[in-house]
């Protein structure tokens, strides 16, 4: 049988050549992975996410190997499914030829599962071809804006492409020399090569099988060096990912004596995590494509954000010197790291600025450097975390740069300084007397907690529905709700002060976590235990971010709370409202927390409405604007958020919009005034029509 590197065909010379190409390409593909290693050895010790084992494993299978999360885009899935696909069932022929080169004919198969297992090998190859002439045909032609073009995804395409063929021709001379229990392209190919000597079938099994190796041995290589690094990255990213809802943040240790910094300035402040992160990202654009800011013109693309973090990561460790530099800064080990002689002159990883090509999604001439307003153009809405493919996690990120901006430099958008103050004075936004945050109650029998009689339900009004006037009446709205389908519940009154959440999205962690201790002080004080909400920011704050202080309680949305007094005949619907109505999806409520169906069947149960969906809905829902502390921030690059999404919902001609988020209700209304429409189209939040049909 002929084998090219056995020592009957080429001697012991060309078994010596083999080794040497194994040992050198092994050799290096081990030292660029060290490299990579170092590197994350800088960045901030973070534990090793291995809870929830089961549910890990289970989201590694769904999402990483069944490739789940890519079908959202059928052709673009289905295209990477049969080359991700393609790879797993060829992986083990591939380990076959390269040993063959030392053991001819060898097989970790039994001879009983040969023929079953080449077959299906073939057919899968097959399938790879077919994704990659898609891929071509994708980036050769349609030309997505969303990708990134280099050279490095032609040469992997080809590298590909050549390891399929050149496996048909090693089957097919293996075939027509008389090898039996090939696959069924084997049988094809060796049909083709049928009546060729010997001669002119090593002239074609020798060098496929050498350019086989060699190519797989180049692939292997090129891979760390380029974004396809995502190859051996993203499974283990994927069991790695968080399992909290993706808008939680994680807190700062601010009593740490030994830090002199908090947030992120230098690539290595970052956890290993998210330079892990940066490893994986494929370049998708996926997030890209979903960005409201760059849907409206601001210098953010999540994806390119995540490039630079990588490329200026990159700088800190150089492939070809036996050096790295520094020690990890604040947060790195670098332990065992050889101290350089000189240091390397490094990018920095933000510069101050706003100005910027209007494509360049927040690029800037220098390598691996992010402008700052990249940062404050992102809304938290977390659209890219939901459309990322490997579970890159954007908004930590951009968080702790905010982070460090706030506390250590004192730099953020001016409006910003009135918020704060504000807050910290009168504990919400709009800096208006705290003894006036109950006024709305006058007149409405509202019960206030007291110390000894625990509240068995206590209803978190916000400081928006405290405050601004229009919120005003969704409280007085629920109010009546919770009257009418007879349940207890009490308020704070003056002692409710902000959640925190607008402080901690612009950065300023310190006078959160402050406001945060208090209001656990407060809620545990009066023995609260269930807490209800009209505002998804508080909402999501409370349940998810209160327990990082020990601040543990059942907290539920008002949707959540009305649409089960609904299903439980709590609250009786008689009158008829002809009206037709989208619906918005909060991010906070809907894609941070996956409450999207009981808005929903609480439209369902108004009799004479007539739902419309727009097409950016549920999981893909399109951001109002306010998000991120944005709402507490002027607008004045590109075009508002809240214009694209008032027009996606006009075009529908809807005589309501409907909300369950007073940010959104503000966005939305501004949006309609600004298109001229208010005399037509009302927003409304979800108790508002609720309570005019009892």
């Amino acid at each position: 049988m002929i084998n090219p590197t056995s020592a009957t065909y080429l001697g012991i010379p060309g078994v010596a050549i083999f080794v040497v190409v194994l040992l050198a390409a092994l050799g290096c593909f081990c030292y660029i992975i060290y490299c990579r290693y170092l590197l994350l050895a800088l960045g901030k010790w973070e534990p090793l996410r291995l809870d929830h084992l089961v549910q890990r494993v289970w989201g590694t299978i769904y999402y990483a190997f069944l490739q789940r999360k890519m079908f959202k885009e059928p052709i673009a899935g289905i295209m990477h499914a049969l080359i991700f696909w393609g790879f797993l069932a060829v992986a083990l022929n591939t380990t076959h030829m390269v040993i063959r080169g030392f053991v001819e004919g060898f097989s970790f198969l039994p001879g009983f599962l040969e023929t079953p297992y080449n077959h299906f090998k073939d057919a899968f190859e097959i399938l790879v071809i077919v994704g990659i002439l898609i891929a071509f045909y994708k980036r050769g032609i349609q030309k997505p804006e969303r990708l990134t073009y280099s050279w490095e995804a032609w040469l992997i395409l080809i590298f590909i492409f050549i390891l399929m063929v050149t496996d048909f021709a090693v089957s097919g001379v293996e075939a027509a020399n008389g090898k039996e229990g090939l696959g069924f392209m084997g049988v094809l190919m060796g049909q083709a090569f049928a009546g060729l000597d010997i001669g002119t079938l090593k002239a074609i099994h020798y060098p496929s099988w050498w350019l086989h190796v060699i190519v797989l041995f180049a692939f292997l290589n090129v891979l760390p060096l380029s974004k396809h690094f995502h190859i051996i990255t993203s499974i283990p990213n994927v069991f790695f990912r968080t399992l909290e809802p993706t808008g939680t943040i994680k807190p700062l240790n601010l009593e740490d004596e030994s830090a002199t910094t908090f947030g992120v300035s230098k690539v290595e402040e970052f956890t290993w995590k998210a330079i892990f992160d940066a490893y994986t990202c494929t370049e998708c654009g996926r997030c890209q494509d979903q960005c409201p800011a760059h849907a409206t013109s601001k210098p953010l693309s999540p994806r390119n954000l995540v490039i630079d973090i990588r490329d200026n990561a990159y700088q800190r460790v150089p492939l070809f010197r036996k050096q790295v530099p520094g020690n990890g800064g604040n947060g790195g080990s670098g332990e065992g790291a050889e101290q350089p002689k000189e240091q390397p002159k490094l990018s920095p990883l933000v510069v101050e600025g706003k100005e910027y090509p209007p494509a360049s999604g927040g690029h800037t001439e220098h390598n691996g450097t992010i402008i700052s307003e990249t940062f404050w153009s992102c809304v938290n809405c977390g659209a890219c975390q939901e459309a990322c493919p490997v579970f890159i996690e954007h908004i930590p990120k951009i968080l702790d740069v905010r982070r460090y901006l706030v506390l250590m430099e004192s730099k953020f958008p001016e409006e910003c300084i009135t918020t704060f103050k504000n807050i910290e004075t009168n504990y919400n936004p709009w800096g208006l007397s705290y003894e006036t945050r109950d006024a709305w109650a006058e007149g409405l029998d509202i019960k206030r907690v007291k110390e000894g009689e625990p509240p068995k339900l206590l209803f978190w009004v916000g400081c928006a529905g405290s405050f601004d006037e229009r919120q005003k009446k969704v409280t007085i709205a629920n109010a009546k709700l919770l009257k009418a389908a007879g349940v207890d519940f009490a308020i704070l009154g003056n002692e409710e002060k902000c959640n925190g959440d607008p402080v901690r999205r612009i950065g300023n962690e310190y006078l959160f976590q402050t406001l945060c201790k208090e209001n656990i002080e407060t809620l545990k004080k009066y023995g609260v235990t269930k807490i209800l909400t009209q505002c998804p920011h508080c909402y999501h704050t409370l349940k998810n971010e209160y327990p990082q202080f020990g601040g543990n309680f059942e907290v539920f949305h008002h949707t959540q709370f009305l649409s089960g007094l609904l299903r439980e005949g709590k609250l009786t619907l008689t009158k008829v409202t002809k009206m037709r109505v989208t619906y918005h999806d909060s991010c906070f409520l809907g894609r941070h927390n996956k409450v999207f169906s009981e808005p929903r069947e609480i439209l369902k149960n108004i009799r004479g409405v007539e739902m419309v969906e727009m097409g950016r809905r549920r999981e893909k829902g399109f951001c109002c604007g306010a998000g991120g502390g944005r709402m507490w921030m002027d607008e004045k690059i590109g075009t508002r958020v809240n214009r694209n999404r008032t027009a996606e919902a006009l075009a529908l001609n809807p005589d309501t919009i409907a909300t369950a988020c007073p940010f959104c209700l503000t966005m939305l209304d501004d949006g309609v005034k600004d298109a001229n429409a208010e005399e037509k189209v009302k927003v409304l939040d979800l108790a508002e029509l609720l309570v005019r049909s009892l």
